[in-house]
């Protein structure tokens, strides 16, 4: 069964000060997560200067590949309900004196996506119940040709059930079941835009979506 997101409130802030170097937990099945996470940036197709927005970003371990993107002059905003995950964040920021990255505690509905030139999210999606509504919105305000992409896991359709549920165990800590990994953001992504592609990496477990309208 799928945590409640106050449930995810509590793992995250247990495991906030310490993420980035936990997360590093998921290259003991041989996944590699920065790998992936440079892919789904790379789809967003981002110039200098543009703003891009995050939609669960966490404690901002894409900031520094959406950085690469968008230069000094370009804009990250980065949303999260975590605030433990967001005080990390916040440190980073500090620390790298990136001035053009700003993290709020904010609900993704709550944002108004007209004047960002993308919107990314990378294995947060699936943890908002309200998923289609906010992929709807997206559709609606964000900029014509601009990207939407998301990064987040799925079932696999190539390996058997019981190795899946065993996969899941090693990302359960950080609020991941089999309930999550059934929903289907991208079917979602299909129903309110006119253009998405979409590729499976890790054995048809992760996948990266992407979507625009003309």
């Amino acid at each position: 069964m799928a945590f409640t997101q106050e449930e995810i409130i509590n793992i995250y802030k247990k495991r906030a000060k310490n993420f980035d170097v936990s997360s590093k937990f998921y290259k003991l099945v041989g996944f590699n997560d920065e790998k992936y996470r440079k892919k789904t940036v790379e789809c967003l197709k981002l110039s200098k200067g543009d703003s891009v927005v995050e939609i669960g970003c966490g404690t901002g371990l894409n900031f520094p590949i959406l950085l690469d993107e968008i230069g000094k002059n370009g804009n990250i905003i980065g949303l999260d309900i975590s605030v433990d995950m967001l005080e990390q964040a916040k440190k980073k920021i500090q620390v790298f004196s990136w001035n053009n990255v700003n993290v709020h505690e904010k609900n993704a509905m709550e944002f108004d996506y007209t004047k960002v030139a993308g919107v990314i999210s990378t294995l947060a999606f699936t943890l908002i119940p309200e998923y289609e509504e906010l992929i709807k919105k997206i559709s609606k305000e964000l900029p014509k040709n601009k990207k939407f992409v998301i990064m987040d896991l799925k079932l696999s359709e190539s390996l058997p059930y019981w190795m899946m549920k065993f996969l899941v165990l090693f990302a359960r800590p950080f609020g991941v079941t089999l309930d999550l990994a059934n929903k289907k953001p991208y079917k979602s992504m299909q129903k309110y835009f006119k253009h998405i592609q979409m590729e499976e990496y890790f054995f048809g477990i992760l996948y990266i979506c992407v979507a625009w309208n003309e």
